[in-house]
């Protein structure tokens, strides 16, 4: 680290050089000379020097990064306003998709043992979550299914919604699922209560059933799409309205094949989308092993499928396709409504949450993890004993330590969005494998920030009204 030298990040487009300042948050565009001269020193440019001497830009890094909360508000968080909870009905599942998290394939993930959670335990996890919650209205209170398959355990789920909707009628209720064990009284069932189903389908049959086999070797396709269907004709408002589509991406991956399946069906015209992303391999050298995977998988489509985003944004001022809304905008929406204030000398970690706060999962035997991508090895607790809080903030410690260390010379610190799971490693907090993830994060925000300023070049309006065109606050529940 030299902070002698200005805390920026330098990049082009085909028409001009661009200065990204860290500490004020700027954009600056700047001549050639400024460009080449910029991020070393002597200044013989004056430019740079008046900038410097007036702020604009500058050398300052951040002391520390420090934890949001101190030990005991995070006890009074985690003991009355937990968000949401989400049952880990089924530890079983009757596909075996290759990419799947809690497959064998991945050296540190967990593999599913086969149990149910009973109804004792989705009891308790219900009044665990209502004794530690605040009793108030909104979407961002609400409980969750999830597995393995949770329809797999079916009369668990409606047990917990009817009770729980006893207790707290106006809660949200969601479900995450394959989709490939809808019959008639879960159709009723999902329609009546107006449950959120997120489905997994991951673009045409060719794709879709490259990964997303039965245990026999069947692909799953034709049956989700089937479901669907009946779903779509029984309630149309109700298909548009609460179910969303987690697309998972894997090689082969062609984002524009995904995309035109998508986009060219009249089933899926006004849908929209919890998550579109590619498979990672974090952890589990095993999967490029057996796949050929790399990270860098799929930036070939993915060039192809931002230039259809950019022309809609570029020739018609704003894009409608929620395809590509979900795919691109929330990066575009964090450059454009970036806060233009001076970068603090103590940063607050912001990105990772308090441990079981946001998105508390509850295993099938009462243990208690941050979330369902955190069930591998990072228990915090269990039902019959409550919070392990010295274990929830030891997280919290160790992962300000981490990007401290990391990330207070990095120019992506304000774009950043990885949490504790960017850096886990055996239920701890490893500084090696929060630096792999570092290295993908910063090419990211490079390519959008590279991507923004071209659109910007060509459009200076392009994002001022595509925040009312995506529902940004109800599409994220799982």
């Amino acid at each position: 680290m030299n902070d002698a030298y200005p805390f920026v990040y330098k990049f082009r487009t085909n028409k001009n050089g661009y200065v990204y300042d860290v500490n004020t948050n700027n954009i600056l565009r700047v001549t050639d000379d400024v460009y080449k001269e910029i991020d070393t020193k002597p200044w013989s440019n004056r430019q740079i020097r008046d900038a410097f001497e007036s702020g604009i830009i500058s050398n300052k890094r951040p002391l520390r990064i420090i934890p949001a909360v101190s030990f005991k508000k995070m006890k009074e968080v985690l003991q009355g306003d937990i968000q949401k909870i989400i049952l880990f009905v089924a530890d079983y599942c009757n596909l075996s998709c290759s990419y799947c998290y809690y497959s064998d394939i991945y050296e540190r993930s967990k593999n599913l043992n086969g149990k149910f959670m009973d109804w004792d335990i989705a009891k308790e996890a219900i009044d665990f979550y209502l004794q530690h919650s605040k009793d108030d209205k909104g979407d961002e209170k609400a409980i969750c299914f999830y597995g393995g398959e949770p329809f797999l355990n079916f009369e668990v789920i409606q047990k917990s919604v009817e009770y729980i909707r006893s207790k707290r009628g106006w809660i949200v209720v969601a479900i995450s699922t394959n989709l490939t064990l809808l019959d008639k009284d879960i159709l009723d069932f999902l329609i009546d209560n107006r449950i959120h189903l997120s489905v997994s389908l991951d673009g045409p049959e060719e794709l879709h059933d490259r990964y997303r086999i039965f245990k026999n070797g069947k692909g799953s396709f034709g049956i989700v799409l089937k479901n669907l269907k009946k779903i779509y004709e029984r309630d149309m408002e109700y298909f548009y309205n609460f179910v969303i589509f987690n697309v998972t991406a894997a090689p082969p991956i062609d984002y524009t094949k995904i995309h035109d399946f998508f986009s060219s069906s009249k089933l899926f015209s006004k849908s929209w989308y919890a998550n579109i992303g590619k498979i990672s391999f974090t952890g589990g050298p095993r999967f490029k092993d057996k796949y050929g995977f790399d990270r860098n998988e799929g930036e070939e489509t993915e060039e192809k499928l931002f230039e259809r985003f950019r022309g809609k944004i570029v020739n018609e001022g704003r894009c409608k396709d929620r395809f590509l809304l979900r795919f691109y905008y929330p990066h575009f929406w964090k450059i454009y409504n970036r806060l233009m204030v001076p970068l603090p000398s103590l940063i607050k970690e912001r990105n990772a949450c308090i441990p079981g706060q946001l998105r508390l999962l509850v295993a099938p035997d009462g243990d208690l993890y941050p979330c369902e991508k955190g069930i591998s090895t990072i228990k915090i607790g269990c039902l019959d004993g409550g919070f392990d809080f010295e274990k929830c903030y030891e997280l919290i410690r160790e992962y300000t330590k981490i990007r401290t260390e990391l990330c207070r010379d990095c120019w992506a610190i304000r774009f950043c969005n990885t949490c504790y799971l960017g850096a886990e490693k055996d239920g701890k907090m490893d500084k090696e494998v929060k630096k792999e993830e570092c290295t993908y994060v910063k090419k990211h925000w490079g390519v959008m920030l590279k991507r923004f300023a071209e659109i910007m070049e060509e459009r200076p309006d392009a994002f001022s009204e595509s925040r009312k065109l995506i529902k940004m606050d109800r599409i994220f529940l799982l």
